[in-house]
C-alpha cells in the first residue's frame, strides 16, 4: 500500500510538471518504440524506424527524469551533451570495460557500483602487440592512469583509482544465508561481510551446503559425463518428490570449469525435464561469468575436474569466478565433485578450499568464522547464568557467552551467525516462526557511530516485522538477575517458547553425523535428515523446510587426509 501511494504521488507530481509539448514528445516516443519493435531487424523499413526512434528520444530526453538502459545504448538513445544528467549510476561496473566511460561524460555526479573481486573484462582474444599499440597511443593523451584503460581492466578499476578517497564499502549482505556466503566471506572478503538474510525456520533449507562425491567420475576432454549425469539425476529426483524441498524455488547450475560442461548439462536437462518444470524453477545453466549479477534459491555446482585431470586453479581470474559461483545461492548450494581433497596437491588451489568447506559441512562441522556458539555453550550445564548476579559465569567471560549459555540452559533455539542489527543472538520459535533479536549494546570496543548504525538498522527491520530486545552490557554484568527477568518477559511477550527441555548435562551442539553416499542423495536415504549445514546453528533442532529431508552426501575423507 505504501509503495502504491508513493508511486501515485510521484506520477501525479510528474504529470503536473509536464507541458503540452512534453506530453506530445512522450507519445511520439511510445509510437516510435512500438513501430520499431514490430519491424524485422533487417527489413526494408527498419533503418527509417530506427531514425524516427532516435529523433523521438532526442526530443523528450530532457523530459524523462530517469533513464535505465545498457551502457552501449546510451550513445544511440541520448544526445551527446556534457553534464546533461544530475546523476549517472553505472551498476555491475566491474564487468564493463572502459567503453562505459562515455555515459559518465553526461553526468554532473557519478556513482560507480561494482565489486573488484568478481568477474572482470578479459583480454584473452586481444594480442599483446595490439595492447602495446593501444598503450602507446594512450601515452600521447597524457592520461594519468593509462594502465586502467587497457582491455583487461574495468571501469570499476578506473573509478577506484580516480576516486580513491571517495570509496564506500558495503558490508551488509542480503542475498545469501550465512552458510552459503561463508566461503566467499572468509577467502575473498576477509570476514568483513555481515550476513543479513535469515529466513523463518519453516522456509529455511537445511543444510545450506550439500557435498556429493561422484564415484567413478572422470574428466574426459573438457567435460565430466559421470558428474553431469549424477547432477541431473539428483535434480530430477528432488523435483519428483512429494512434497519437494524445491517446490516454488528457482534453480541454477554452474560449471566451475568452462562452458563445455554447462552445454552438456543443458542438453541432458532438456531431455529429462519438461518445459513447465524449466519455467517453474527458472532453471539456468552456465559458467560463473554468465551468472554474475544473477541469483537463484538453489545452486548446483559441477567441479568437473577428476584425479589426474585437475589443473590448478589459482590467481585473480579464478578467484573472481569462484567468488561469483559460490555467492549466487540464496538458500542452498550443492557441490558435485569427482575429486577428494587429497587429489589436489596445491594447498592454495581453489578446488581444495571448496572441497574442504563442503566436506566439513557434510560432516556437521561448522565453519570456523561463522559460529561463536559451539565453543561457548558446549559442556556448560554446570555454569552459572540461571539467576546469578552476573560476572564470570562462562569460560570466555564475555557477556555474549553468558547470554548464549543462559539461552541454551533454558532450551531456547537461537543462532549467532546472522548478527541482525548487531544482535548477539536471534532467538527463534520453531513452531510458529517467531523471532526475537537480543542485542547487547555498549562495551569497550563499541563506538557511538556503530551503536547508532545498529539502532537505525533495527528501526528499519522493525517495520518489516522483526522484534528486538536491547540490553546494555554494563547492566547485564551488574544487574544480571534483572536483565534475565526482562529478557524472559520479552521472550514470553514475543510468543517464543523453549524448543527443547533444559539440558541436564553435556554440550549443546549436535553430534557429528556420518557422511552419506551418492545413492543416499538420490534416494533420500535414512539419516539424511539429520545432517547439519556449514555455518549452521548449534542448539537448534533439525527441522527441515516443508517437512522435506535435507541431503548431505560425501565420502569420508578425514582418515585418508
Amino acid at each position: 500500500a505504501v509503495c502504491a501511494l508513493v508511486a501515485a504521488a510521484a506520477k501525479q507530481a510528474l504529470r503536473e510538471g509536464m507541458s503540452a509539448e512534453t506530453c506530445a514528445g512522450l507519445m511520439r516516443l511510445v509510437s516510435a518504440v512500438s513501430q520499431s519493435s514490430s519491424a524485422a531487424p533487417d527489413g526494408a523499413r527498419s533503418a527509417r524506424y530506427r531514425s524516427d526512434l532516435a529523433a523521438a528520444l532526442t526530443d523528450c530526453a530532457a523530459s524523462v527524469p530517469c533513464w535505465i538502459m545498457p551502457t552501449w545504448r546510451v550513445s544511440q538513445c541520448l544526445p551527446a551533451t556534457l553534464r546533461s544528467f544530475d546523476l549517472v549510476v553505472i551498476d555491475e561496473a566491474s564487468q564493463s570495460n572502459v567503453g562505459a566511460v562515455l555515459p559518465l561524460l553526461r553526468a554532473t555526479r557519478v556513482l560507480v557500483v561494482g565489486d573488484g573481486k568478481q568477474v572482470s573484462p578479459t583480454a584473452a582474444f586481444v594480442s599483446e602487440a595490439r595492447i602495446g599499440d593501444l598503450k602507446a597511443g594512450l601515452l600521447r593523451s597524457r592520461h594519468p592512469y593509462i594502465e586502467q584503460l587497457l582491455p583487461e581492466r574495468s571501469v570499476f578499476d578506473l573509478a577506484q583509482t580516480c576516486y580513491a578517497d571517495a570509496r564506500v564499502a558495503l558490508q551488509q549482505h542480503f542475498r545469501c544465508v550465512p552458510g552459503c556466503i561463508a566461503f566467499s566471506n572468509e577467502h575473498f572478503y576477509h570476514g568483513r561481510l555481515l550476513p543479513r538474510r535469515l529466513p523463518p525456520r519453516s522456509r529455511r533449507l537445511e543444510p545450506a551446503l550439500v557435498d556429493i562425491l561422484v564415484p567413478g567420475g572422470a574428466k574426459k576432454g573438457k567435460v565430466n559425463p559421470a558428474e553431469a549425469s549424477a547432477l541431473v539425476d539428483y535434480l530430477v529426483a528432488q523435483l519428483a518428490r512429494s512434497p519437494s524441498e524445491l517446490e516454488g524455488l528457482s534453480v541454477g547450475i554452474i560449471s566451475l570449469a568452462g562452458v563445455e560442461q554447462a552445454r552438456l548439462l543443458r542438453s541432458l536437462l532438456l531431455g529429462r525435464l519438461t518445459d513447465a518444470q524449466l519455467a517453474r524453477h527458472r532453471l539456468v545453466v552456465g559458467d560463473a561469468t554468465s551468472f554474475q549479477g544473477d541469483e537463484r534459491d538453489v545452486i548446483l555446482l559441477s567441479m568437473v575436474a577428476s584425479k589426474g585431470a585437475a589443473p590448478p586453479q589459482l590467481g585473480r581470474t579464478y578467484e573472481q569466478r569462484y567468488n561469483v559461483a559460490l555467492s549466487r545461492a540464496r538458500d542452498r548450494m550443492v557441490l558435485f565433485r569427482s575429486l577428494r581433497a587429497s587429489d589436489v596437491p596445491n594447498p592454495d588451489d581453489l578446488k581444495q578450499w571448496t572441497i574442504q568447506r563442503f566436506a566439513a559441512a557434510a560432516a556437521g562441522q561448522p565453519a570456523a568464522a561463522s559460529l561463536r556458539l559451539s565453543s561457548q555453550v558446549e559442556g556448560r550445564s554446570a555454569l552459572s547464568g540461571g539467576g546469578g548476579s552476573g560476572g564470570s559465569g562462562t569460560a570466555d567471560g564475555t557477556a555474549d557467552g553468558e547470554l548464549h549459555a543462559w539461552l541454551h540452559a533454558r532450551g531456547f533455539a537461537f543462532t549467532t551467525d546472522c548478527a541482525v542489527a548487531g544482535s548477539a543472538a536471534v532467538v527463534e520459535d520453531e513452531q510458529h516462526d517467531r523471532r526475537l533479536c537480543v542485542c547487547l549494546d555498549g562495551g569497550a570496543a563499541a563506538s557511538l557511530a556503530e551503536w547508532s548504525e545498529s539502532i537505525k538498522e533495527g528501526r528499519a527491520l522493525a517495520s518489516a516485522g522483526w522484534a528486538f530486545h536491547r540490553i546494555w552490557r554494563s547492566s547485564w554484568l551488574v544487574h544480571r538477575a534483572r536483565c534475565e527477568a526482562d529478557l524472559a518477559s520479552a521472550l514470553e511477550a514475543a510468543g517464543i517458547r523453549p524448543s527443547v527441555s533444559a539440558p541436564s548435562g553435556g554440550g549443546g551442539t549436535r553430534p557429528k553425523q556420518p557422511p552419506h553416499h551418492l545413492e543416499d542423495a538420490l534416494s533420500g536415504g535414512a539419516g539424511a535428515a539429520s545432517s547439519s549445514a556449514a555455518g549452521g546453528t548449534s542448539g537448534l533442532s533439525g527441522r527441515k523446510r516443508k517437512g522435506g529431508s535435507a541431503v548431505a552426501a560425501a565420502e569420508e575423507e578425514e582418515e585418508e587426509e
